[in-house]
């Protein structure tokens, strides 16, 4: 009997060794899966990161294109701007030096002519034919007309 019952608790005791082993390999299972999934989250929060960090670069890289392209358009926009200016001022002196009839003549039939732009009077001399005499006797002629009619 005594056989029997030390047999019977080797079993057992086999069996309960058996239970440890077990119990020991799923903790640890347990543990590795644990681990596994921390080391699966630090990988993705890293590849979200990195993937943010692109997103910011690439913003950035874009927002200093379009900084630059603003700057480039401002600086054109200055030269036109001064480019227009000097036409404009160009076209004023070109415009109020240039006349087309002078200012008077005198009893020798010089003309006078002023220039802005320039200091003092320009004094045309030499200019005048017998076709501009008959011209402006006429002219004179049809002036005095007009005065002794009014």
């Amino acid at each position: 009997v005594s056989t029997q019952s030390t047999g019977s608790s080797g079993r057992e005791e086999e069996e309960d060794e058996d239970k440890d082993d077990e119990g020991i390999g799923s903790e640890g299972e347990e543990e590795t899966g644990r681990l596994a999934e921390i080391v699966k989250k630090r990988r993705e929060d890293i590849r979200r990161k990195k993937e943010e960090e692109e997103k910011m670069k690439a913003q950035q890289e874009a927002e200093r294109i379009k900084e630059q392209k603003f700057r480039e358009q401002q600086q054109q926009i200055q030269n036109q701007r001064r480019k227009e200016e000097q036409l404009k001022i160009e076209l004023e002196t070109t415009v109020h030096s240039l006349r087309t009839e002078p200012l008077g003549m005198d009893r020798n039939y010089n003309r006078y002519w002023v220039f802005t732009g320039y200091p003092g009077f320009y004094i045309e001399q030499g200019w005048w034919t017998e076709a501009d005499g008959e011209y402006f006797k006429n002219l004179s002629r049809d002036s005095n007309l007009d005065t002794s009619n009014g």
